[in-house]
């Protein structure tokens, strides 16, 4: 339940501050451990936990572009790393210490999240044998609690998943870069909608969630990126950082606080820090 009224999106972010990432290419995804303290990956494919003041510590054995990590509510780090035969999840946890989540020979992991609800691990993953992709839900032990593919008529919902998050009324939304659309679909795997776009074909790359339950995604047009906000609902409500506001910088990737703070992470090397909802 939300206790609060939903405050308005403004139509021009607050740019509020900025973090450098030293040493990193373009930041094309970004998870928050708590506020100003994140993990972030670039297509160089290495990790990194930042401040902002300097980088803490580095991870160089993930397999990490795109949404191929993500933070535990319990503050643990959960990343994507390439085996010999297919890959694995790995859990690192404060002290350093890495322990294998889960394992996989046939299928290529593609994107994972964290569940704040329930501590479940969502992960979309391609199977290699049947040439399908699925949205698979884990629960905290490693069982498997549901394998989601097609929609009630039996029409595969995704193609190519990038991304993945979950809202707070727990409908989970995946990034789908082949088929061009945002993917909801409820905690149950029941369909929900998608989201291909307002006025223009949606190109999506990063996405998250906030307290209100709004969704936010990229759209991840060459020199003309900006950020759509949707309600719960898919309902489009308004785009921040168009192209005059970003003078044509390419971002990728995104995050929310708990605080309301918009992380944007651009080709630039930095990670700017964004107000966009009314005080």
């Amino acid at each position: 339940m939300i206790d609060s009224p939903i405050p308005e999106c403004i139509t021009s972010a607050r740019l509020m501050s900025a973090i450098d990432v030293p040493g990193s290419g373009w930041i094309d995804h970004i998870a928050n451990v708590k506020i100003g303290r994140l993990w972030v990956s670039d297509y160089d494919k290495i990790l990194k936990e930042v401040n902002f003041e300097n980088v803490i510590q580095t991870v160089t054995d993930a397999s990490c572009s795109f949404g191929k990590f993500d933070v535990t509510s319990e503050g643990f780090l959960l990343y994507v790393r390439r085996e010999n035969i297919g890959s694995s999840i790995q859990k690192m946890t404060p002290g350093g210490k890495n322990v294998i989540m889960f394992t996989s020979d046939s299928n290529m992991i593609m994107c994972i999240h964290s569940s704040k609800i329930n501590m479940d691990l969502i992960v979309c993953v391609h199977n290699k044998t049947n040439n399908s992709v699925q949205l698979a839900r884990y629960g905290s032990t490693g069982e498997t609690i549901r394998d989601i593919a097609v929609d009630g008529l039996g029409q595969e919902l995704y193609k190519y998943p990038i991304y993945v998050t979950e809202n707070r009324n727990g409908d989970v939304v995946v990034s789908d870069k082949e088929k061009k659309a945002l993917v909801v679909v409820d905690s149950f795997g029941g369909y929900r909608f998608d989201y291909s776009g307002y006025h223009s074909q949606l190109s999506p790359g990063g996405i998250c969630t906030d307290v209100y339950r709004h969704i936010l995604v990229a759209d991840c047009h060459f020199n003309n990126s900006s950020i759509h906000i949707l309600d719960q609902d898919g309902q489009f409500l308004l785009v921040l950082l168009s192209t005059q506001e970003c003078k044509n910088i390419q971002f990728l990737a995104l995050c929310v606080d708990d605080k309301n703070n918009l992380y944007v992470g651009d080709e630039g090397k930095k990670i700017k820090v964004y107000k966009y909802l009314k005080e």
